[in-house]
């Protein structure tokens, strides 16, 4: 699961990377459009990624967030 806050109503877009910076994990599944003010919690699809070192990529209207997370099974 990824968790963020918002403080407007923004679109967000979440992508998964691995450590080299490339792109595994971005569909429309994880695009919100006017998502309200608050706390959200979305389940990441991680079912074809191997155990390891990864980043979750948030971009919320432009403004940016990674936060890095382990896969272990």
């Amino acid at each position: 699961y990824i968790e963020y806050a918002l403080y407007k109503t923004s679109d967000v877009q979440i992508h998964i990377t691995n450590q080299s910076g490339q792109k595994l994990v971005s569909h429309s599944n994880l695009k919100f459009q006017n998502e309200p003010i608050g706390k959200h919690t979305h389940l990441l699809p991680t079912a074809n990624l191997a155990n390891g070192i990864y980043f979750c990529l948030i971009d919320m209207n432009g403004k940016k967030s990674t936060k890095k997370f382990a896969l272990c099974r």
